[in-house]
Order: C-alpha cells, then sequence, then structure tokens
C-alpha cells in the first residue's frame, strides 16, 4: 500500500518495518506528498488526508481476508512436496508410481486454479488509486475472489489434515489417500477416464504383452 501511494519501494510488512519507514522525514515528506496527491485524484481537497486514509483502511480490510487465504493455500503446496516424497519411496513400484503421476498432473491444475483467481485479484487491486477511485466496485470484486478461495479451501481441507497426518511408509493407507487425491481432482479437471478404468486398461495392456511375448519364445523353440 506505501508502495503505491508513495512510488516508492517499500518492504512493510510488519508494526517494526513501518515504523522504520515513517521514522525517516524523507519517508515521511514523501508520503505526505503523496496522500495530497492522491487526495486530489479522488476529487478531494489535497489537505484531506482522512478522505484517502478512509477509502484505504476499507480496502485494506478487504484485502487481508485475499492474504490471509494465500497463506492458508501454501499447505496445498506442502501436499505436492509430500506426494513427490511418496514417489522417491516407493520408486520401484510401478503401481504406485502410476497413481503418484497422474495425481501429480492434476495437482498442478489444481494449484493453478487458485493461483489464477489469487493473480487476477492482484491485477485488480494492484493500482491503489485506480481501485480507491472505484472503491465500491473493488470491494465486491474482492468479496467474489474471497468467496471463490474459501469454497476451494474448504474442498482442500480435509485432504490438506489427511496429507499432514500421513505415515507415507504405510503403503496402503498412502495408496488409499493418493486414490482419494486423485478423485477429487479428477471430479475437478479430468474429463477423460477414471483411475480404475486406466489401471485396468493398463493391467490388461500388460497381460497381453506377457502372452505376446511368451507366444513368440515358444515360436522361437519350435523353430
Amino acid at each position: 500500500m506505501i508502495s503505491g501511494i508513495s512510488g516508492k519501494e517499500a518492504e512493510v510488512k510488519n508494526v517494526d518495518q513501518l515504523k522504520a519507514f515513517l521514522s525517516s522525514k524523507e519517508n515521511k515528506a514523501q508520503l505526505r506528498t503523496a496522500f495530497s496527491k492522491a487526495a486530489t485524484q479522488l476529487g478531494a481537497a489535497a489537505d484531506d488526508h482522512a478522505a484517502v486514509l478512509t477509502r484505504l483502511g476499507m480496502l485494506s480490510r478487504e484485502l487481508c481476508f485475499i492474504e490471509a487465504l494465500r497463506e492458508a493455500f501454501q499447505k496445498v503446496a506442502v501436499i505436492a512436496v509430500v506426494i513427490n516424497r511418496v514417489g522417491e519411496f516407493y520408486h520401484g513400484d510401478m503401481r504406485m508410481q502410476d497413481t503418484i503421476g497422474r495425481v501429480r498432473n492434476l495437482m498442478r491444475k489444481g494449484v493453478q486454479e487458485y493461483t489464477s483467481i489469487f493473480m487476477d485479484t492482484d491485477s485488480q487491486t494492484g493500482e491503489i488509486i485506480s481501485a480507491m477511485k472505484s472503491l465500491d466496485r473493488q470491494i465486491q470484486f474482492i468479496r467474489e475472489r474471497r468467496d471463490q478461495l474459501r469454497y476451494l479451501q474448504m474442498k482442500w481441507n480435509p485432504l490438506i489434515v489427511a496429507w499432514k497426518e500421513l505415515d507415507h511408509k504405510q503403503g496402503q493407507k498412502t495408496s488409499n489417500l493418493l486414490g482419494r487425491t486423485y478423485r477429487f481432482l479428477a471430479t475437478r479437471f479430468d474429463t477423460s477416464k477414471s483411475l480404475m478404468k486406466a489401471r485396468k486398461e493398463q493391467d490388461a495392456a500388460r497381460m497381453k504383452a506377457q502372452q505376446d511375448a511368451a507366444e513368440s519364445e515358444k515360436a522361437k523353440k519350435k523353430n
């Protein structure tokens, strides 16, 4: 927010950093100038900094929910990390590797789904003055994105908990959770075929290949 108002890049993520930023006379002067400019752009008197602060406060309250959700969704990324570890642990299990590969592909789509909402929100609200000029519309937009993200978070939460509690050395539980994760993602992103059907097709293809190899070996012996 400070960067957007002052036009100066500022790393302010907590109260201490804010105090350090404001302790500089130069920063204070630039901020006052920026507030005066913002006030006139908003149609208020140049010295009406309260008008800017009011709009900033309203916008900030809405964006706080987005930032809280952004932090919450970091737990989804942890699932991808754990799945990679599972893949390393079961590297010799082709059946497990097949499932992991499918889950990984769909995980990318799952992550992209909520990431695109965050990017859209950031893009729409990144220009602070423009956002404050159309405050009501921006608040409605932010709340719509907040509700979308909250809905997705609620959908992901059971899996977040399950993967957090998983001991990946327990093969059956790991396999079951992978299947559960696949089904969750497949219902959202996979329009082709189910994991069960894919497995049956792969097993049938593997058996046919073995039969063909056996018949070929028999033919060689006869010759």
